[in-house]
């Protein structure tokens, strides 16, 4: 249903983030400003004039724009991308690190709406199954959000995987001895750095074709050339290649052998139709004697049986095998 303007925020015990803007887009940043209230295990309160006292979390620019694809589109309750900035950026501001409600330090952020999981857990549930045993596992607080004035409902503020995060680079003063880190977000809809397409043989020896669409998150576009393009394709090229190539073991020369099954027990699990290369993030470090990929959970709210799809539903499917719209790697 569409936002209720005339609901008003008396008191919760999440924190509340109160975002005020001239109008949100969907194609870019714009500058704004953002609180956030959290009094720990007191109430937090909507009014900040008649209750001045709160503890502020943060308070300070950001730059926000629309989050989402079929998720813009068809929700009205929106999801937002949220970077903390140094100024507004009209005047010149540049993203700004801000350690926000707990979470580590970072750059980027994202205000989920969970629209399609009325119950707001299952994202939380999945990160928090999986945090013991991956590698690197985004960490999410749940909140109440307020829009110039209008309360928005319930949301989850979210780290978004970069490479701060997962420390995907060396340390600055090693930085230019040799290449950065690598953060691919492979989804079904993005405008696409590059679509791959990788022959693969099968066992009864045919062939298929899968194809992969996916952003360079890191390094900077700006500063990836053609011939880095290729780089990434060929790379890619050969991990898909040799995972399909059933009479080696030469992929573990190229991926964290466990990393991949983490990530493929974790979205069986939680039947995520969003999994593999649905909406995923594939990294590789930059380490002097470790360049093997490793797999990033992330988009869960389409799990534990949230599917308009019933067979991704059903206990004894792999959501792998399903290939169509998320071939496995």
């Amino acid at each position: 249903p569409p936002i209720d303007t005339s609901v008003k925020l008396d008191s919760t015990n999440l924190p509340i983030i109160f975002v005020q803007t001239e109008r949100v887009r969907q194609d870019r940043r714009v500058s704004a400003l953002m609180k956030i209230v959290d009094n720990a295990a007191g109430y937090n309160y909507g009014d900040t004039i008649a209750h001045p006292s709160q503890h502020v979390d943060y308070d300070g620019c950001i730059s926000i724009k629309y989050r989402g694809h079929a998720s813009f589109y068809n929700a009205d309750k929106k999801s937002y991308s949220i970077r903390p900035t140094d100024s507004p950026l009209e005047e010149g501001g540049k993203k700004n690190k801000a350690k926000l409600l707990g979470m580590k330090k970072g750059k980027k952020y994202v205000l989920l709406a969970q629209q399609i999981d009325r119950s707001m857990m299952r994202e939380a549930l999945a990160y928090e199954l999986a945090r013991p045993f991956m590698g690197y596992v985004p960490q999410i607080r749940f909140c109440e959000l307020i829009v110039n004035g209008v309360y928005q409902g319930v949301y989850t503020l979210s780290e978004q995987p970069s490479s701060n995060r997962m420390k995907l680079d060396r340390p600055k003063k090693d930085a230019g001895k040799r290449p950065s880190g690598l953060l691919l977000y492979f989804a079904r809809e993005v405008e696409a750095d590059i679509n791959q397409r990788t022959t693969i043989v099968r066992r009864d020896g045919g062939t298929d074709t899968l194809t992969a669409s996916f952003e360079i998150k890191h390094p900077d576009m700006d500063d990836v050339t053609p011939a880095v393009l290729g780089e990434i394709g060929k790379k890619l090229d050969n991990v898909c290649l040799a995972l399909a190539d059933t009479a080696s073991d030469r992929y573990r020369q190229l991926i964290d052998e466990l990393s991949f099954i983490d990530y493929q027990l974790s979205s069986e699990l939680t039947k995520n139709t969003d999994a593999y290369w649905g909406s995923a993030y594939l990294y590789r470090r930059a380490h002097p004697t470790d360049t093997l990929f490793r797999m990033c959970l992330w988009d869960v709210d389409h799990s534990f049986g949230m599917t308009k799809v019933p067979d991704y539903a059903e206990y004894d499917n792999w959501i792998y095998l399903w290939g169509g719209d998320t071939p496995s790697l």
